[in-house]
């Protein structure tokens, strides 16, 4: 064997191939040893013993450092986004590598490359991470090939090909220059940035699912092209018929577009029938850039006014005519074009949803070196495993996560307890999980329980661990929403959504690390959060993006309002946007810097706001003008709240004033020390003021909102509590030492008290019961 058929051959099996295949190398070199054999026969064994000594120390020496070299290249592609690796394999996924003929499994961390194809079977499903732009999950049934993935400085140009099945695609918001796409028999789907989901049945429909941002769909027109090659159209006109002909349609959050194989086979037949009757017209029979600019008819509208058409808008007449919109309602909702006569669009499924739910931009690892491998496994086997409350798959598995990240764990099973821990993501992380089967009950015992008695109030109804934790009250008190079933709250960059259950639903990450959301605000089923480092942020109550938008930092106490179908966003920078439901802007606010949260009143009518140099300021929405300024020359930092009056507490003097929305002027006013340089916000609930402090010298003081009347006042010595909730005249709070108190309004003293094995974070409550969570376990008590 030659030096040069040995470097032939690794090239070929090691360096081009992200995982060498070591066994058709050797094949490959015993094929040229029995040759070699043959020959060295004449030549003497002498020649063959030189041969083979010498062999093995290329072959050492060549192995090594081409692997060496292929792990190398292979990182830089996998950096520059060239490269794609697995993160995630369950059940039976293929690969074809690109110039191969054979299928071949498909293993964690394995890279695949441009031109390289990969399939999943039936019940199969794998994910792969772009490395800075995005992940990607394949469903079962699909096969994919990448057709394009180049990076030309620092900028990426990707297209994939669906042949059939599911792909969702959270790819990153994309820089200028950079393109991501999607490619089916009869579609284009491109994107910046967003989430979203293409399938191709098995009659080549395809049908493209947004849920965040918008994707620009185009249908695959091959007859322009055929004309050119025809010589019936020119290299500029064709690029100008693609443009002006077969404009994309966008398909927008919420929405689904489907494009019929055979509806876009007949458009495409249909506009090359017009090209090619232009062309005919033509004296040289050739459709130039000229040619598409000349007047091809005259139209007279109903008002009498003449309209000249070009040919380029006669081409796009003649197909509308001959295409039947999918649709009236379609025609209404899709741009007219020559491109809405083949899609459809709908409301997004609950099923395209939920396979987009296992994506988030959280799950994008922005360096290759921070990928890791962890393994989950657990007796018995078979179990479910959550990260961050996503299903990845059943145990035993093996994913790539991200290192360093702090990440809650939840491995389950059927008829056994849970297993929950939060787990530093490090180099060789193994996660062995033991469950225990729950106790099977007897007869007897579950007569027993339908014959105990009514539990009394504060009793214990249960206790559950949850897979996240919360600090204690004193350290960083949280101001949870209680909705639907849900509690809604937030902790330093993250978003919670946590069932009364005791069941985490979502754990979101709105900003990067080391920004902080404001408390949540919850409004006809939509969850709005502000951060302090710019943006508002909307999602359903089931943890579903909506949109964001930015509209300057939020500091402190400026969390938005929302109500009556709109939200008001306080800043810094930008004074106070005022968004839709659906995030469109309605009105923006020229202010000083806003610390304090404003306030929504007068059935939506007016918004109420302080600014930090010391005014209150009613603005009427509708009329877009200001009712009233009035300056207190104060410095407003905590939100406003109430109805009927409007109260505003001072931060540093404990001063409380209530102000009348009508004219600003004051209804009444006091001074609570004690509450001076509170954490705690103050709250509102039926006509009612809560204002309390979370000191060593802990206050809770309960205000008619009218007259400022005090009607409670609860003191605790030495103990930091939490936000106080109030509900049907009952005041509920947790304290630091564990205690969880329920103050009765109506008969002015303490109901009950129950002890908690830790400090308490958090209580809300409902008709259905009180809840609360201690570090990282939840409590529901009887109300």
């Amino acid at each position: 064997m030659k030096n040069i058929d040995l470097d032939v051959l690794f090239k070929q099996y090691v360096y081009q191939d992200s995982t060498p295949d070591f066994d058709k190398l050797w094949q490959k070199i015993e094929s040229y040893f029995v040759k070699e054999e043959y020959m060295s026969e004449k030549k003497g064994g002498f020649k063959i013993f030189a041969w083979l000594t010498t062999f093995l120390v290329i072959a050492a020496l060549g192995w090594f450092g081409l692997t060496k070299l292929s792990l190398i290249k292979k990182q830089e592609k996998v950096e520059k986004g060239e490269a794609i690796v697995v993160t995630l394999v369950v059940g039976e996924v293929k690969v074809k590598k690109m110039g191969a003929s054979d299928w071949r499994e498909v293993s964690v961390e394995d890279i695949l490359q441009m031109g390289d194809a990969i399939k999943t079977a039936s019940d199969s499903y794998c994910e792969l991470q772009m490395v800075k732009k995005g992940v990607f999950r394949i469903e079962s049934g699909t096969e994919v090939f990448l057709s394009r993935l180049i990076s030309r400085d620092d900028k990426i140009d990707s297209r994939m090909k669906l042949s059939k099945g599911t792909l969702a695609l959270k790819p990153k918001q994309l820089k200028q220059g950079e393109s991501f796409e999607v490619e089916t028999s009869t579609a284009v789907a491109a994107v910046r940035g967003t989430k979203f989901i293409v399938k191709v049945d098995d009659n080549g429909n395809t049908k493209v699912a947004v849920n965040e941002g918008r994707v620009a769909v185009v249908p695959v027109v091959k007859s322009i092209d055929e004309a050119k090659e025809k010589g019936l159209v020119s290299e500029k006109a064709s690029e100008i018929l693609h443009k002006e002909v077969v404009k994309p349609v966008e398909v927008k959050q919420g929405e689904e577009a489907t494009l019929e194989s055979k509806r876009v086979e007949e458009l495409d037949k249909t506009l090359g029938k017009a090209i090619e009757q232009v062309a005919q017209k033509q004296q040289d029979k050739v459709i130039s850039e000229e040619t598409l600019t000349k007047v091809a008819e005259v139209k007279t509208s109903r008002e009498g006014k003449k309209e000249e058409i070009n040919v380029t808008e006669s081409i796009v007449s003649t197909v509308q005519k001959e295409m039947r919109p999918v649709s009236k309602e379609t025609k209404s909702r899709v741009e007219e074009s020559v491109v809405s006569t083949v899609v459809e669009k709908q409301t997004i499924s609950e099923e395209s949803r939920k396979k987009m739910d296992a994506l988030s931009e959280e799950k994008i690892i922005s360096k290759a070196s921070d990928m890791v491998k962890v393994k989950f496994d657990s007796v018995p086997s078979g179990a479910e495993v959550y990260v961050e409350n996503n299903l990845i798959g059943l145990t035993p598995l093996e994913v790539i996560l991200e290192k360093g990240k702090k990440l809650n764990i939840k491995i389950t099973k059927q008829d056994y307890v849970d297993f929950a821990k939060e787990v530093t993501i490090d180099s060789g992380t193994v996660i062995n999980a033991t469950l225990n089967q729950v106790p099977k009950e007897t007869s007897a015992e579950a007569t027993e329980k339908v014959a105990e008695t009514k539990k009394l109030p504060g009793e214990l109804d249960w206790e559950r661990p949850i897979a996240f934790k919360l600090d204690s009250a004193y350290k960083e008190p949280v101001d949870p929403v209680l909705y639907r079933g849900r509690i809604i709250l937030t902790k330093s960059n993250r978003l919670y959504i946590i069932s009364t259950e005791g069941k985490v639903l979502k754990s979101i990450a709105v900003v990067e690390e080391g920004g902080t959301l404001t408390r949540p605000v919850v409004s006809d089923g939509v969850v709005y959060v502000g951060s302090d480092i710019g943006g508002i942020y909307a999602y359903s109550i089931s943890g579903e993006k909506l949109w964001q938008k930015d509209a300057g930092s939020e500091k402190y106490g400026a969390a938005p309002a929302a109500g009556y179908d709109m939200v008001a966003v306080p800043s810094i920078e930008k004074g106070i946007m005022i968004y839709s439901k659906k995030g469109e802007l309605l009105d923006k606010i020229s202010a000083d810097s806003i610390y304090s949260a404003p306030l929504i009143v007068n059935k939506g009518k007016t918004l109420v706001y302080a600014t930090e140099s010391g005014s209150i300021v009613s603005y009427d929405i509708e009329k877009k003008t200001q009712n009233w300024t009035k300056n207190y020359n104060e410095r407003f930092l905590y939100p406003l709240v109430g109805d009927e009056t409007i109260v505003a507490l001072i931060r540093g003097s404990g001063k409380v004033l209530a102000i009348k929305p009508s004219d600003g002027s004051i209804a009444w006013s006091a001074t609570f020390e004690e509450i001076k340089k509170t954490k705690i916000n103050p709250k509102y609930s039926d006509g009612k003021v809560i204002l309390a402090n979370n000191a060593e010298q802990s206050l809770v003081i309960v205000l008619n909102a009218l007259n400022g009347n005090v009607l409670a006042r609860i003191s605790l010595s030495g103990e930091a509590i939490t936000t106080p909730f109030v509900t049907e005249n009952s005041v509920y709070f947790g304290t630091d030492s564990g205690k969880i108190y329920s103050y009765s309004l109506t008969a002015k003293k303490n109901a009950w008290t129950y002890k908690s094995s830790g400090g308490v974070s958090m209580v809300v409550a409902d008709k259905e019961g009180i809840f609360a969570i201690s570090s990282s376990t939840m409590y529901k008590l009887t109300k």
